[in-house]
């Protein structure tokens, strides 16, 4: 089964969970490579999401991913940052808690 396989099942049976749109999208971000928010933000939580069922795939991480989230998020929302940073965490909080 591809990566690509992988997170469309997943995503099947746990679309309806808060903030399982935006896991989704950073799965799909990290089988390809890409560094959005929504991949960093798998990032700062991985263990707790291979924990939880989440087809992480695996991806070499060199730098602290929180730092790496805060920084996207500050390039694109100005003064703003720290609450967007902090909108993204609760994101990832919500959807831990559904799936503990």
């Amino acid at each position: 089964m591809t990566d690509a396989e992988k997170i469309d099942a997943w995503y099947a049976e746990s679309r309806g969970l808060p903030g399982a749109d935006v896991i989704a999208e950073g799965l799909r971000q990290l089988a390809a490579g890409q560094r959005g928010p929504e991949a960093w933000l798998l990032l700062v939580a991985t263990r707790r999401l291979r924990q939880a069922g989440v087809p992480l795939p695996d991806v070499e991480v060199t730098t602290e991913p929180e730092r790496a989230l805060y920084d996207l998020v500050g390039a694109t929302g100005g003064a703003g940052a720290h609450a967007a940073y902090n909108a993204w965490i609760g994101r990832l909080d919500r959807f831990l808690r559904a799936v503990a």
